[in-house]
């Protein structure tokens, strides 16, 4: 049961994380990136307070699915995780603008 809580804990860090990453470069949707301006379009990018949350949100997840991973068979696992896909849409249904 405790691995099924987990894995479940991960799909929703995971789908956050998602979701942050989307908000987070909503910003940078219309910028062209050149060999001389990819260093300071990249740090703008990693600096901005939603990817950083989106990154934090993903690892946290990937770190939970690993403990998860550890009590439960990975067919069983991987279907379950699935539940990422449904909190994306749902987000994605409810937050059109992100």
């Amino acid at each position: 049961m405790q691995s099924i809580i987990l894995v479940l804990l991960s799909s929703v860090l995971t789908a956050l994380g998602q979701i942050a990453f989307k908000y987070g470069m909503q910003s940078f949707s219309d910028i062209n990136m050149s060999v001389s301006t990819a260093p300071r379009v990249l740090w703008q990018v990693f600096t901005t307070p939603s990817i950083i949350l989106g990154f934090f949100s993903f690892g946290l997840g990937a770190v939970l699915w690993v403990f998860a991973l550890a009590g439960l068979e990975l067919s069983y696992a991987v279907p379950l995780a699935s539940v990422t896909y449904v909190i994306g849409l749902v987000a994605g249904v409810m937050m059109p603008d992100v």
